[in-house]
């Protein structure tokens, strides 16, 4: 792989894309892709305690983002294991906040104007009040996003990328947008696609690769599951269920 992580440190680049799941060897290998042409533009910081990965941070160039903005970086992701699994929740020890003044340490050495973070509104990962209470300000909102920075700088502040077109269709059509930088979007996608694939010929199967960024610019969607135009949401729910609901309605009309 192309990644500075990948070639310096097997261990390191396993847990980064499994997402500190160590213990589970399943992966989409979607993110192998997204990171071989981001290339060394990808920025990753890992907390170890003892033997074990614990927590990540991963932040890129605003430009690689689906936000607007110049000379910032956007941090995609903070995630310190939750869960039970192996070595345990690492939750509650300060882990997220040491990552984050990392990220914010390297990113002034490179000299950037302002970090960017984004969160999704009423939802428990990550949310705005966090990332305030690190000092960043809520300045943007957009459909279920919400976007923070904190500036260096006396700067224009960054905003979200606003849908611009949505997906075509003829017939009854689910079209998934696919960007690859996260595996927990990659993996609902691949499940849309077997949900999909259970309706043979009844409806038609259109993929998008954001991570082609003119793709990503015409529709201003990152990552997105649509039945036609209905938009199947996948913030915090199941959807297989929404999924299934949207196909039938159509096909019965």
């Amino acid at each position: 792989m192309k990644n500075k992580i990948c070639k310096n440190n097997e261990a390191e680049c396993s847990a980064f894309l499994k997402c500190l799941k160590v213990w589970n060897d399943d992966y989409n290998i979607r993110k192998e892709k997204w990171m071989d042409s981001i290339g060394d533009d990808l920025n990753v910081i890992m907390k170890k305690e003892e033997d074990n990965y614990v927590g990540m941070i991963q932040y890129v160039p605003i430009e690689y983002s689906f936000a607007e903005g110049k000379n910032m970086y956007f941090i995609q992701c903070i995630w310190v294991n939750g869960y039970d699994e192996a070595f345990g929740s690492k939750q509650r020890k300060g882990y997220g906040t040491e990552l984050l003044n990392k990220a914010i340490e390297d990113v002034m050495d490179k000299g950037a104007d302002a970090i960017v973070a984004w969160t999704f509104k009423n939802d428990d990962w990550l949310p705005a009040s966090w990332y305030e209470r690190q000092g960043f300000e809520l300045i943007d909102t957009e459909l279920c996003y919400e976007l923070l920075w904190r500036p260096f700088k006396d700067v224009e502040p960054p905003r979200l990328i606003r849908r611009r077109a949505f997906p075509e269709y003829k017939k009854p059509t689910v079209s998934l947008f696919v960007n690859g930088w996260c595996q927990s979007c990659n993996k609902l996608h691949d499940i849309a696609l077997g949900i999909a694939k259970e309706y043979g010929d009844k409806i038609d199967i259109i993929e998008y690769d954001t991570s082609d960024r003119e793709v990503f610019t015409k529709y201003g969607i990152m990552d997105g599951i649509f039945v036609n135009d209905k938009e199947i949401i996948f913030v915090g729910n199941p959807i297989d269920d929404d999924m299934r609901a949207a196909i039938n309605d159509l096909l019965v009309k």
